[in-house]
């Protein structure tokens, strides 16, 4: 199983446009993403997605800072993996970052299943205009020091 997480950990962290077939290459046809924004099924939809990224952000850097084999839950015994990440990357020419964690699930051949992220979309919602000068006060409000 380390072997499969190993390999798709690095495939993620050197991910450029250009090096999105060889992520594809690690992914079973019917892999399941989901994110705050898509819930997709299929290498194809997958794909579509990771390049939708590469064409609405700029100097795009994905790190994956901590990973772990984790015993499956599930009924179809898939081997299991969490990694928690760090994006950067460029929106609107401004630096944006962010931090989350992905649940990973491995067929039994190697190849990925299932890559659920886990992150706050309110980073992303503060910067549009209206909506995000409204988040902003409200996260200035509750927010406990």
């Amino acid at each position: 199983m380390t072997d499969a997480l190993d390999t798709y950990v690095a495939a993620l962290q050197s991910l450029t446009a250009d090096r999105l077939e060889d992520l594809m290459l690690l992914v079973a046809d019917d892999v399941h993403f989901r994110d705050p924004f898509n819930d997709c099924r299929g290498r194809v939809r997958y794909c579509a997605v990771l390049k939708d990224m590469f064409e609405n952000l700029d100097a795009i850097e994905f790190s994956v800072n901590q990973s772990a084999a984790v015993a499956p839950r599930d009924a179809d015994n898939a081997q299991a993996a969490l990694i928690k990440w760090t994006l950067t990357a460029e929106l609107h020419k401004k630096p944006w970052r962010i931090e989350g964690c992905s649940e990973l699930r491995f067929g039994s051949n190697g190849l990925l299943l299932a890559h659920h992220d886990y992150w706050d979309a309110t980073s992303l919602y503060e910067r549009f205009p209206v909506i995000g000068t409204v988040l902003k006060v409200l996260r200035r409000r509750i927010q406990i020091d």
